[in-house]
């Protein structure tokens, strides 16, 4: 939600406070991937997509978290051509399929020449 609202404010234009910046960045496990909410057990890719969207479309640099997010991502893909939507999924499905694409485009995007 909060990854929305962010998004809400670029549109319209209006000033984004540089702390819900530094939220979402918060956001991001250790190991890589966004948490859902600050308690979520895991993190997951449909947060991790819109998370990471949104923090692009506000210019925050991913540098601090890239690596981790493409190796998070990299752990959620499989040969068979689809995405896991998180570490405890154990079924493909075409919409993690989507935000795990959405994710490895803003990350190659961010990624240093």
């Amino acid at each position: 939600m909060t990854a929305a609202a962010a998004l809400l404010f670029k549109t319209f234009n209006l000033a984004v406070d540089s702390h819900l910046i530094v939220w979402l960045l918060d956001r991001c496990h250790s190991s890589g991937g966004f948490l859902a909410t600050p308690k979520a057990p895991v993190p997951d890719l449909l947060s991790t997509a819109t998370g990471l969207h949104a923090l692009t479309t506000l210019n925050a640099p991913l540098n601090g978290v890239q690596e981790a997010c493409l190796d998070f991502v990299d752990s959620l893909w499989t040969n068979r051509g689809g995405f896991y939507g998180s570490w405890l999924d154990d079924t493909l499905d075409c919409e993690y399929t989507y935000y795990g694409l959405l994710a490895l485009g803003h990350l190659t995007v961010a990624a240093p020449a």
